[in-house]
């Protein structure tokens, strides 16, 4: 063993101890040293000298039977010379109290302190066991008891340990520490340890350094799984096979696992099945605060003990506990490496139940290619139709073969499944404006429904019954069918698409504030097809409330995420939106590139977006004066839609305008259709303002060109987060007053105090200063302020964007005004305020805080110290507010938000190895344990630094991922102690 390379002081010093208490207990399992340290520490017979005595007894299996190892230590005692294996049970079997009191008598002959050793007691189970543990229990004892073994009698160890008279050594104390592993290496001069976690244990070092580390998995099959008992090894090898399990699910799991064993077996009793989870969770290498994640090398020790059958069943298991994206990325890795193809079958389900699905497409495509699944079964098809859809084939394609699908599933009565099916086809059918499909889609819901009442089916009867609403213009019809969805019903993109409707109809009902809070959950979707839809409609909410700045910036936004899916209508509908919206603003330039490209004026399909375009032409023209052209344009588009789609809006108002035959038409629709009244109100404005002159009040000027509207000035934006900018409108300001650092900090001061007077204003930025001296150089300071703020102003005027109340300073006023720090505080308290189980609320806000946040706050050499405060509180209190954002983003599947959330974290606090783990379990969430492997070695490096160590959900997180943390791992305390 190779403990015999070196002395274990720390252990050695237990031992000494021998005579001073009734037992020393030494648990592990094989290879832990527990023999050699004995053969170091006891010298045998020999100590008369020093007024004790050792004993040295080897337990065998035949010491199993009763009598056998109390008559071998008797005749041990008395110095007999027996045959090698006769004791009391031979001639006379006694009872273990007898045979107790004979070796009792045997041992104070000896006149000094005796003290027994038992080695591999693990042997002597059964009859053996009770001798043992009736000689500790004995009144008169005198004799002290060492006990060694994988396994120990049932002693009343833990009141023993407590009351001071025993002592017990776990494998995580036998464990060799670092200082052992070091002097080992040392000796034998081997290379760097890859994995100092396994090279903890002494049998596993010496394979490593032997240069046969691959003989691991089979030491620990042969030596430590095989001892176990047959139900805890099955579970052990189970849990271990799938990857480990939480806390909160084994029980489950492994009930799954033995459903299928004999009615009397003892696992299925609770008291046993404790009992297993118990021996589990003392196994070493397996432990963390998240349950039971074994060590990788006890995935291939467990392959050898279980049989396919079992590995299926181990995969089952775990399927019926719903278990993550990256454990569902880990099962079928597993079904695809054992071929096993009903387990592959069953993964394939669980993944693709959610739209979209669970697992990233690469996986998607390893399964499909693997040859382990049936390629004529319903699964492969459906497999295929989900590939076909994320990989932008086209929609005919994708659909025939989830339509294929959807029908075996139906012919065999797997309800589940078609369910699952008929999300997927819902998602094609949608994009490619097939109402049919989708009606198809939904009426066969609404049978499954009134056939199962499964919630999930009556999700989409809802979203039908809501959809038809609409269509009819009858909006609080929609929002109170979306109403009536089971809560849980629905996941992924689904839920993004309720909310979607629902901030529709919201919209159209004149709910806009609710509308916007909806339409910004959507907005969170992980999907770059349903977030591009989210945010031009999010765009339209905020156009209607008048926020034109961010309506713009939402629109470009819906641009953006349009390019990244794909898909050529959500391109054509996301431009015209932002052609449109340009155009009333008055940023012809720009609108007229956008409206003329080829796109969208060759080949677009009839509809939305071709209405949008003729819109934003019809805009141009007027802001050109144009008015004829506009009406040209106006009467050449032909019918708009008779439902408020954004088109048609914009129509009523301008049609109200410029042509004069369609107003009763429009005046009719808006006394039918609340969603009306607004735009067509906009156009009797507009022609008041045709006819007399008189501008639209610009509150009223949703629907309308800016021209036609009273002047307003550009948003006023300050920026403090990053880089100091003010900005006018699209343009950012290079006033000379911003050239003067006092100016900039007066500005930064306004925007973060909580109340700023003139006087602590002063005080704040002319600390050295007199108050009379600071309050002039405040008044001067304020003059270049508003200069810089507003150049435009006249001389004496009053100012707009800043006033004077109550003595304190308020930027605003009657100014349209934006603060980027206002933004990401309002962003940081909607995330803190908000309940923990409103993670959609959380998501929506996170989004904004990532989006607010252009970098840290403005660190300028040249300001006071008053700003250090302000800059620690906004770093807590957004690292909080990160973190628990992150960790809702990653329970909703928006892997990437949750790393652009873990990445603000760390530059907030470098050392948060709480977002080091949330960014790694979105990344292995994934499928992508590189970069997982990557971020968990920059934490250790980070931590390095400091001279600590990861925790162990980030040892369970390197397991998972394939890495071997090099830093010593935390000892975790033994259960039996």
């Amino acid at each position: 063993m190779v403990s015999q390379h070196i002395r274990r002081a720390r252990l050695e010093s237990v031992l000494a101890r021998r005579h001073d208490v009734d037992l020393i207990a030494l648990e592990s399992p094989a290879g832990f040293g527990r023999t050699v340290l004995i053969e170091q520490c006891v010298p045998g017979a020999d100590g008369y000298d020093a007024g004790r005595v050792d004993f040295f007894v080897k337990c065998r299996r035949e010491h199993a039977i009763p009598g056998r190892l109390a008559g071998d230590l008797l005749r041990l005692l008395d110095g007999e010379e027996r045959p090698a294996g006769r004791g009391l049970g031979d001639d006379h079997m006694p009872s273990d109290e007898e045979a107790v009191g004979l070796v009792e008598a045997a041992a104070k002959r000896f006149g000094v302190s005796v003290a027994v050793v038992f080695d591999d007691v693990q042997l002597a189970r059964p009859g053996g066991w009770g001798f043992l543990s009736a000689w500790l229990d004995h009144p008169d004892r005198r004799a002290h008891l060492v006990m060694s073994g994988r396994a120990l009698p049932d002693l009343g160890l833990a009141r023993l340990v407590a009351s001071g008279r025993a002592i017990h050594l776990g494998a995580p104390d036998l464990h060799f520490d670092a200082a052992e592993i070091d002097e080992y290496v040392a000796r034998n001069r081997i290379g760097p340890l890859d994995d100092v976690e396994v090279a903890s244990w002494p049998a596993l070092l010496a394979l490593e350094a032997c240069g046969t580390g691959g003989l691991v998995p089979g030491y620990l099959a042969g030596q430590v799984l095989a001892d176990l008992a047959p139900e805890v090894s099955t579970a052990f090898c189970a849990v271990s096979y799938v990857g480990g399990c939480s806390t909160e699910r084994l029980p489950s799991f492994l009930t799954r696992l033995f459903a299928g064993e004999a009615d009397d077996t003892s696992v299925l009793r609770g008291g046993d099945l404790d009992e297993i989870i118990a021996r589990l969770v003392d196994m070493p290498l397996t432990v963390s605060s998240e349950g039971l994640w074994p060590h990788p090398v006890w995935r291939a020790s467990s392959t050898r003990l279980l049989s396919k059958a079992r590995r299926e069943a181990a995969i089952r298991a775990r399927l019926a506990g719903k278990p993550s994206p990256a454990a569902l990325v880990e099962l079928g890795d597993l079904a695809v490496q054992g071929g096993l193809g009903d387990s592959l079958a069953g993964v394939v389900c669980e993944a693709l139940e959610a739209e979209p699905p669970r697992v990233p497409l690469a996986c998607l495509k390893t399964w499909m290619a693997s040859g382990v699944l049936d390629e004529t079964g319903p699964q492969f098809a459906w497999l295929a139709g989900v590939v076909a859809v994320r990989s932008g084939d086209p929609p005919l394609l994708a659909s025939r073969l989830l339509e294929s699908a959807r029908s075996s599933f139906r012919s065999v009565g797997h309800l589940d499944a078609e369910l699952g099916v008929i999300f997927n086809l819902g998602t094609v059918y949608r994009r490619a404006g097939d109402i049919r499909g989708l009606g198809v889609l939904l009426e066969r819901a609404e049978e499954i429904w009134s056939e199962t009442a499964k919630a999930e089916a009556l999700a989409l009867v809802c979203i039908g019954r809501a959809v038809t609403a609409q269509l009819k213009g009858d909006s609080p019809t929609a929002v109170a069918e979306l109403a009536a969805i089971p809560a849980g019903s629905l996941q992924g993109d689904w839920l993004a698409q309720v909310d979607m409707i629902r901030g529709t109809n919201l919209l159209l009902s004149g709910h806009v504030d609710e509308s916007i809070r909806s339409l910004e959950s959507a907005a969170t979707s992980p999907t770059p097809a349903i977030a591009s839809v989210a945010y031009d409609l999010l765009a339209s909410a905020r156009w209607v409330k008048g926020r034109r700045a961010e309506a713009i910036a939402d629109a470009r936004r819906a641009v953006s995420l349009a390019a990244q899916d794909g898909s050529r209508l959500a391109g054509l509908l996301t431009h015209a939106n932002l052609a449109l919206m340009l155009a009333a603003d008055g940023e012809t330039l720009e609108a007229t590139s956008l409206a003329d490209l080829p796109d969208l004026t060759g080949g677009m399909p009839e509809g939305e977006p071709s209405a949008r375009v003729m819109i934003a032409k019809a805009l141009l023209a007027i802001e050109s004066g144009d008015n004829e052209r506009a009406r040209s344009v106006l009467s050449v588009a032909g019918q708009w839609s008779a439902r408020p789609v954004l088109s048609s809006l914009w129509a009523a108002s301008l049609e109200t305008a410029l042509l004069p035959e369609r107003r009763a038409i429009w005046d009719d629709l808006a006394r039918r259709t609340p969603g009306f009244a607004a735009p067509v109100e906009a156009g009797r404005l507009a022609v008041r303002y045709l006819d007399a002159g008189r501008p639209v009040p610009i509150a009223q000027g949703t629907f309308v060109p800016r021209c036609w509207c009273e002047p307003s000035a550009p948003t006023l934006e300050v920026r403090v987060l990053g880089s100091f900018e003010v900005w006018h409108g699209r343009s950012r300001s290079t006033h000379q007053a911003w050239k003067r650092v006092r100016v900039r900090e007066l500005l930064a001061y306004l925007v973060l105090a909580e109340d700023p007077s003139r006087a602590k204003a002063a005080a704040a930025l002319w600390p050295d200063l007199d108050e009379r001296s600071a309050m002039n150089n405040l008044r001067v300071t304020l003059s270049y302020l508003l200069d810089g703020l507003e150049p435009d102003r006249l001389p004496h005027a009053r100012p707009s964007v800043l006033t004077e109340v109550d003595g304190k300073l308020q930027l605003g006023g009657a100014a349209a005004l934006r603060v980027d720090i206002w933004d990401a505080r309002s962003a940081i308290a909607a995330i803190l305020n908000a309940d923990d189980t409103d993670a959609r609320s959380i998501r929506a806000a996170g989004r904004r805080l990532v989006e607010s946040w252009g970098g840290p706050l403005v660190s300028d050499a040249s300001f006071g110290d008053w700003i250090e405060p302000s800059r620690w509180y906004l770093n807590q209190q957004g690292l909080r507010a990160c973190l628990k954002a992150a960790t809702a983003s990653l329970s909703g599947g928006d892997l990437r938000q949750v790393e652009r959330l873990s990445e603000l974290a760390t530059t907030l606090d470098p050392w948060s190895d709480r977002a080091y783990e949330l960014l790694a379990r979105a990344q292995l969430a994934g499928g992508d344990r590189d970069a997982a492997r990557l971020t968990l070695t920059r934490l250790v490096d980070v931590l390095s630094q400091g001279g600590s160590n990861p925790g162990a959900e980030i040892y369970a997180l390197a397991r998972r991922s394939g890495l071997r943390l090099a830093p010593w791992p935390p000892r975790i305390p033994s259960r039996k102690a």
